[in-house]
């Protein structure tokens, strides 16, 4: 009975006796100098790691991190607010109108 292996990427079985196993290449990726940036306390940011640093201390971030999904997403949000259209302002409405019509007798 011959034995068969499962590649491990494409997940087909091949005979033991056919079977190469993946190549490992490894992917390397190198970033460019980092130009130096004065931060609003006049700090001058040198690197990437006081960079990272100084946003977490300082309770910042990059507009980079977001995607445009999500920034779509929360100008939605901010219309649907201004509009008073949100979850909290019809609830907040709700509630409002069940107390004013209790004061007159209605409802509960």
């Amino acid at each position: 009975m011959p034995k068969w292996i499962q590649h491990p990427i494409t997940n087909e079985l091949v005979p033991a006796s056919e079977y190469r196993p993946p190549s490992e290449e490894r992917h390397f990726y190198a970033q460019g100098d980092y130009e130096p940036v004065k931060m609003p306390d006049g700090s001058v940011i040198t690197c990437r790691g006081k960079m990272r640093k100084a946003m977490k201390d300082g309770n910042m971030t990059n507009t980079q991190d977001y995607s445009p999904e999500y920034t779509e997403k929360k100008n939605r949000e901010r219309l649907s607010s201004m509009r008073g259209e949100s979850a909290a302002q019809d609830k907040e409405r709700r509630q409002s109108l069940h107390r004013i019509l209790g004061e007159y007798g209605y409802g509960d």
